[in-house]
């Protein structure tokens, strides 16, 4: 997954999520992306793209939307919730407003696993509860996953780092190519001046 890194929402629709089969189409996707300007669902911006984030596509069962704004009104950190995800969150949220669950955060206190329990219950999602430590033994479940999923993080992030090398790579190719052929043509201006003028001496 190829995706453009800007603060606004519909970037998928805008063409900056992208899905690679290989490093070579990983490549392509990132030099398309970069560079692009990417307008917000409601006409904000627009906002170029500067970076790009690389990681390994998932097999997705089920599409959430959660995220963390700063609600100025509160004053407090407003968590959001909702059973539907995708990129057509913004339209669901207008749609039908109580598929998005809000829950302000005291930021003294943090998010309780009561707190994000009540919310999952409310956005009515179908929680699995995993109770694991971090200590436990190398053969747990837990542990085998976290290693697949950490190896197959480092094989898009080396991946995706040599794609953005080779492209950075071209590009400054291009600038020292550009470069040269501009004092090419510069002399050679300068010699057609030179030759005109003896051709044609003054009286």
């Amino acid at each position: 997954m190829i995706k453009a890194q800007v603060q606004i929402g519909g970037r998928g629709k805008a063409g900056g999520i992208k899905v690679a089969k290989d490093s070579d189409e990983a490549r392509a996707h990132a030099g398309s992306i970069i560079g692009m300007d990417i307008r917000g669902p409601r006409g904000e911006g627009p906002f170029k793209v500067h970076e790009v984030w690389v990681e390994v596509a998932s097999e997705i069962d089920a599409e959430y939307y959660a995220s963390v704004i700063l609600d100025r009104s509160a004053k407090k950190p407003l968590l959001m919730l909702s059973r539907m995800g995708g990129m057509n969150v913004e339209e669901i949220a207008e749609t039908d407003p109580d598929a998005l669950v809000r829950l302000h955060v005291m930021p003294s206190a943090g998010l309780s696993i009561d707190d994000a329990r009540r919310l999952a219950v409310d956005a009515q999602i179908e929680m699995e509860v995993l109770v694991h430590s971090f200590a436990s033994a190398e053969s747990s479940p837990f542990a085998a996953k976290s290693r697949d999923g950490l190896a197959q993080a480092r094989e898009a992030l080396d991946a995706g780092q040599a794609a953005l090398d080779e492209l950075r790579f071209r590009r400054r190719g291009l600038a020292v190519s550009s470069f040269f052929i501009l004092l090419v043509l510069i002399g050679l201006g300068l010699k057609i001046r030179a030759m005109s003028a003896d051709a044609n001496p003054p009286e």
